[in-house]
């Protein structure tokens, strides 16, 4: 009895291991391919991030990709901006639903790509505010070492 389930037990280890091993002949699996990066203001890269900080008052939240990767991306939410009046702590926000996101100008770097660039745009977005929030530069890791 002893015998039998010591067989089974070295059977069993060599069977497991069979797993990760490539048969000659046969491919290896490639690495998956990392996907773009964006990084906002709290220099955390993410790929297809739920929200983003646009200032440290200001951000796009409750985001959907429609469109990730490649030399661009394309997501909506809720826009939520501070106007800080009478103050920042206090003041009421203003919600933009239906908003847009559009990142692209990817840059390669040590830690991999990155979008470089966004624009929010949002239905009822006051003019003024709509240029504040075309072509911003996002934070790429490295960008500043030369």
């Amino acid at each position: 009895m002893r015998k039998t389930i010591w067989v089974a037990a070295a059977v069993g280890a060599a069977v497991s291991g069979l797993g990760g091993m490539a048969w000659a002949g046969q491919a290896p699996t490639p690495a998956p391919q990392q996907e773009v990066k964006l990084m906002d203001l709290r220099h955390t890269p993410q790929e297809r991030p739920s929200d983003v900080a646009v200032t440290w008052h200001d951000g796009i939240q409750d985001l959907t990709w429609s469109q990730w990767g490649e030399s661009r991306a394309v997501g909506r939410g809720t826009l939520v901006l501070n106007p800080c009046e009478p103050d920042c702590a206090t003041a009421p926000r203003e919600l933009y639903r239906d908003a847009t996101i559009t990142v692209d100008q990817v840059r390669h770097t040590a830690d991999g790509e990155y979008y470089s660039r966004y624009t929010i745009t949002a239905p009822d977005l006051p003019p003024e505010k709509a240029a504040q929030l075309r072509d911003l530069p996002a934070e790429v890791p490295g960008a500043d070492e030369g």
